[in-house]
């Protein structure tokens, strides 16, 4: 009678180790996770920093125009050069 009931209280006491050694896994996957996301949205921050200490620059801000609109100052021109010369280049 008594090995019945030591045999039910390590049966239970296993079930709990159990269930608390799968609450500490899954615990530990979700701290990770937390990690790579917290990792990705300070990489996102630090570049979005970065671009507003660039916005204040009016140098930035006019090559920035310059380069994505086409704009100009007055008597200037703008030759559009390829990007990736070797494909311009006639072979023989």
């Amino acid at each position: 009678m008594i090995g019945i009931i030591f045999a039910l209280i390590l049966v239970v006491f296993g079930v709990q180790i159990f269930n608390a050694h799968r609450t500490y896994a899954n615990t530990m996957e979700q701290i990770e996770i937390s990690n790579q996301k917290l990792t990705k949205q300070k990489s996102t921050q630090r570049d979005l920093k970065l671009e507003v200490s660039q916005l204040h620059d009016t140098n930035y801000i006019e090559k920035y125009i310059r380069e994505k609109y086409m704009y100009s100052k007055p008597g200037e021109q703008i030759y559009n050069l390829p990007d990736d010369v070797q494909t311009t280049t006639i072979q023989k």
